[in-house]
């Protein structure tokens, strides 16, 4: 699993989406969003254990409107945040996770768009 950046704009576009409480930060939340059938895009550590990505995995598998994406420096993220020890957030469907898709791109090319998946 190659890890994803987001890029700074995108950085931007998380913060709005905590703002409106559109974000959903960390593994029990998403685990009841999944749960009730909501697609996600779930940012990832890529340090995670083993098992919690496997669990990722199987929710991408089982819905294909779940993405996850490893992103590189969870720390920076949960700085912008204004969270500590967070390792994954996800965006349910909707204008902020179309953004945010827009503004990964992988890791040390410049590319936009098209990250890997976990």
């Amino acid at each position: 699993m190659q890890p994803c950046r987001l890029e700074p704009s995108g950085q931007g576009l998380l913060g709005l989406a905590r703002r409106a409480g559109a974000l959903i930060l960390g593994m029990d939340q998403m685990r009841e969003k999944v749960r009730r059938g909501t697609p996600l895009l779930i940012l990832a550590d890529p340090t995670l254990s083993a098992r919690t990505l496997r669990e990722l995995e199987d929710w991408q598998e089982a819905d294909g409107r779940t993405r996850v994406v490893a992103l590189a420096d969870m720390a920076a993220l949960n700085e912008l945040l204004g969270t500590r020890g967070v390792r994954a957030v996800a965006l349910a469907d909707g204008g902020f996770r179309r953004g945010l898709e827009e503004r990964l791109s992988p890791l040390n090319t410049g590319e936009q768009g098209g990250c890997q998946e976990a």
